[in-house]
């Protein structure tokens, strides 16, 4: 009787192994590719833009801002004067957003205030699609 049992279990035991391995696969699968499509948005390949910075270095200290942007995202960032650079205010500077086209990005630059001027703030409400350099040059 054992043997008759054995014989007809064990096909239907390596069906059913077969099977859930099979389901195994299949949600390993589909696992992988939600993580993937989660991680599309932060790919910047697929959905992000170059950011260049054209700063004199005599006058800024260093800066850690990022070098890609989601597109259409919102920048801001404070660009900190040398100590020996403090005064200065944003009347002393030329600074352009480029994109590549004739008028280049909107944005807002206003003088950061302490005990005297101490760098300036610079607000892009929307950085578009393409690359851009941010350019803050003595007049």
């Amino acid at each position: 009787m054992d043997g008759v049992l054995a014989r007809i279990t064990l096909p239907i035991l390596l069906e059913v192994r077969e099977e859930v391995r099979r389901n195994l696969l299949v949600l390993t699968g589909i696992f992988l590719l939600a993580v993937l499509l989660a991680g599309c948005e932060l790919m910047p390949i697929v959905s992000g833009i170059n950011v260049t910075y054209d700063i004199d270095a005599n006058v800024f200290g260093k800066h850690s801002y990022p070098k890609q942007l989601r597109k259409n995202a919102m920048f801001e960032g404070v660009f900190w004067f040398l100590e020996t650079q403090r005064g200065r205010t944003v009347d002393d500077f030329l600074i352009r957003v480029d994109d590549g086209t004739l008028n280049g990005v909107e944005f807002e630059a206003r003088n950061v205030a302490g005990t005297d001027f101490e760098g300036i703030y610079l607000q892009i409400p929307d950085v578009g699609t393409r690359d851009i350099t941010i350019t803050i040059k003595l007049r």
